[in-house]
């Protein structure tokens, strides 16, 4: 992301506060300092004020910030790069991958352009590539100008909305139905939660974890936001009353294995019930 670097004092506690100008119009907002001291000397930095409109305006009408994805994968062309894929600069963005059947590849975006322009706007560095994407309004084509074996050209690219991610489900969590004590952590089932458009679970039934404690639980587990519970000492998991009543089961000093999908893989997370 692009920022705006500034010398205004940031402290613990005060970063998301409104950087000004002297007439009191927003210039930014606050976010993070550099400093080799730890304190507020250094280099300060604020979110630009139309990165701040923009996600204030998808908060008001959509109550989350829409991202576009377009299915490429960009990086920033090195003299070394450009001299050993013998590019027409050696500066700016280059395509390095374009996902099959992504909006990219059906907009003839392909792997070595150099892409010159979003919308108009020069492009002369990844930070500035990704925050046109990100800046982009939805349900409109880009506009990508393009630089291709010397010959330049404009694509239009209509992006797609980036799937909602399991951080979205938070807002499903019911404080009392949703904790699982033991383990510290919020599930819910995979019926209600594949009401969001998740990533794909190789997982049918189960439970999903959404959210942690902010506390050490009884039991310490490598959970993480995501997994999928399916099952206890080989028992299935069918619901959230059904993960709880298995556990209240167990003694202190017994052995529990949940078998557990994490990041598409299964795998096995053993301990003792205290």
């Amino acid at each position: 992301m692009v920022y705006v670097q500034t010398d205004a004092a940031i402290n613990p506690g005060n970063s998301g506060g409104a950087l000004v100008d002297r007439d009191g119009n927003l210039i930014g907002i606050n976010t993070f300092v550099y400093s080799r001291s730890g304190g507020s000397e250094g280099l300060g930095f604020a979110i630009p004020e139309p990165t701040v409109r923009f996600v204030f305006e998808e908060l008001k009408q959509y109550g989350r910030v829409r991202r576009n994805v377009i299915g490429a994968n960009a990086q920033t062309i090195t003299p070394t790069l450009a001299a050993g894929l013998r590019l027409s600069q050696d500066w700016g963005v280059l395509i390095s991958d374009v996902l099959p059947g992504s909006p990219a590849e059906k907009a003839g975006l392909a792997a070595q352009d150099i892409v010159t322009s979003i919308d108009g706007v020069i492009i002369d560095s990844l930070p500035k590539f990704t925050a046109r994407l990100y800046l982009h309004p939805h349900n409109l084509p880009i506009r990508m100008g393009i630089q291709r074996v010397g010959k330049t050209a404009e694509l239009s690219v209509m992006p797609a909305d980036v799937p909602a991610g399991v951080e979205s489900l938070a807002d499903l969590i019911d404080p009392q139905n949703s904790l699982v004590t033991p383990l510290g952590v919020f599930v819910l089932g995979l019926d209600q939660a594949q009401q969001v458009n998740l990533p794909e679970l190789r997982s049918s039934s189960g439970v999903i974890v959404v959210g942690k404690v902010d506390y050490a639980p009884t039991v310490e587990t490598d959970l993480a936001l995501g997994d999928v519970i399916q099952s206890i000492n080989g028992a299935p998991v069918g619901s959230v009353n059904d993960l709880r009543s298995q556990l209240q089961r167990f003694k202190p000093g017994d052995a529990v294995v949940l078998r557990v999908e994490s990041q598409g893989l299964y795998r096995f997370m053993p301990f003792e019930m205290e």
